[in-house]
């Protein structure tokens, strides 16, 4: 099995178990695959950020310093005014 085909029969296999319900334990008792090898590739997806989800945005005031970006866990970042779109998308893909 190649490389890629790997990684997208685990990508699946993670979207499953999550769609399951069950745990990551009886899922892979169910299916008869290992536990470590789930949680590397369920690490390893997360880790990626394949999963970018687009949310509205609210743009208010004037803060000329830059874009107050907020994530759903707490964190901030300001974002220059004037950066690239590329940067921007490399920094979120770090975050």
């Amino acid at each position: 099995m190649g490389q890629e085909s790997r990684r997208v029969e685990w990508e699946q296999r993670v979207a499953a178990w999550k769609a399951s319900g069950l745990t990551q334990k009886q899922y892979c008792a169910r299916e008869g695959i290992g536990v470590s090898s789930l949680r590397y590739w369920a690490s390893r997806s997360h880790r990626e950020g394949k999963k970018l989800t687009l949310v509205p945005v609210r743009v208010s005031g004037g803060n000329s310093g830059g874009v107050v970006i907020r994530g759903s866990r707490g964190w901030e970042c300001v974002v220059p005014e004037g950066s690239s779109a590329q940067w921007v998308a490399d920094l979120l893909r770090a975050l």
